[in-house]
């Protein structure tokens, strides 16, 4: 299990810091060089005297160019190619795993895990989500409820780490009439682009209880998609199976300005026989 978490945390390691570089070559700009003979040379400009100019041109190397001989310099603004990337309008969770980041207020969602699971949610605040969900009715015999909150209490966006915490109330006929609570501590670096998660705490049926650990970061590597992974530890509340060591999960986000479909694999850790990765699909709608 460790394994897979140290796992996990490197991915994310590498590819944080990976985008935040990206996201400063994308903002360097080159200098041209018009001179008075017509000639143009863009490059970038490593020194700069009374007499004369050193640019780095890419493919001629390191030219000095005499500084009356230039009629003009300019620096063109750069253009981020990903400005007109869309935001992921599911960006307060990864799919299992939450981040510390709260809608907005006024705004609300429709999910669907596996057409079976039905999930609706609310921002009555701007650090605060209200979540209640319930399962396709398939059959009188079966019910099952589950409310929630989240309440943000540092913002990612405006400081290194969000912060938030998190309560929720799962009742199914399953679950020998017990009732599943769960609490839990979140902490977050990133944004709506790419984000590191990292939540802690407890779940709790009849007199039994254990502690679950869950780590997810997600990465944009497109103007609508994002690439997710996901790793978290549960046990006896929920399962009876002593091999039992976790969850992993693995896939892919697709998303435009209100709606997201998400696509992962799903693999429990352990003696899973020949199972590879189980589908899990997720559809949500925003307003």
């Amino acid at each position: 299990m460790l394994r897979s978490v140290f796992s996990l945390t490197l991915l994310f390691a590498v590819l944080l810091p990976g985008a935040a570089t990206g996201q400063t070559d994308a903002s360097t700009t080159e200098q041209i060089l018009y001179l008075h003979d017509g000639t143009v040379l863009p490059g970038r400009i490593i020194e700069e005297t009374e007499d004369s100019v050193v640019l780095e041109h890419a493919s001629l190397g390191r030219l000095v160019v005499a500084r009356d001989s230039i009629e003009r310099i300019e620096s063109p603004v750069a253009v981020d190619p990903r400005a007109n990337w869309k935001t992921d309008p599911s960006y307060n969770s990864i799919l299992l795993t939450p981040t510390p980041a709260t809608l907005e207020k006024g705004t609300g969602y429709f999910r669907s895990f596996e057409l079976f699971f039905l999930n609706f949610g609310a921002a009555p605040t701007d650090n605060l989500d209200l979540a209640l969900g319930t399962v396709f009715p398939i059959s009188s015999d079966f019910f099952g409820l589950m409310a929630g909150g989240k309440l943000r209490i540092v913002d990612r966006e405006k400081h290194p780490v969000g912060l938030a915490v998190a309560g929720s109330l799962t009742y199914f006929d399953d679950l020998q009439d017990d009732a599943l609570w769960a609490v839990s501590g979140i902490a977050g670096i990133g944004d709506t682009r790419k984000s590191f998660n990292v939540s802690v705490g407890g779940v709790f049926s009849g007199s039994n209880g254990e502690t679950v650990i869950s780590v997810g970061g997600d990465f944009q590597v497109g103007a609508r998609t994002k690439l997710l992974a996901e790793f978290g530890t549960v046990g006896g509340v929920l399962f009876d199976e002593d091999e039992f060591d976790g969850i992993m999960n693995v896939g892919f986000r697709f998303f435009g300005d209100r709606m997201s479909f998400t696509l992962t694999g799903f693999r429990p850790l352990g003696e899973t026989g020949s199972l590879i990765l189980f589908p899990l699909a997720v559809f949500s709608i925003n307003r």
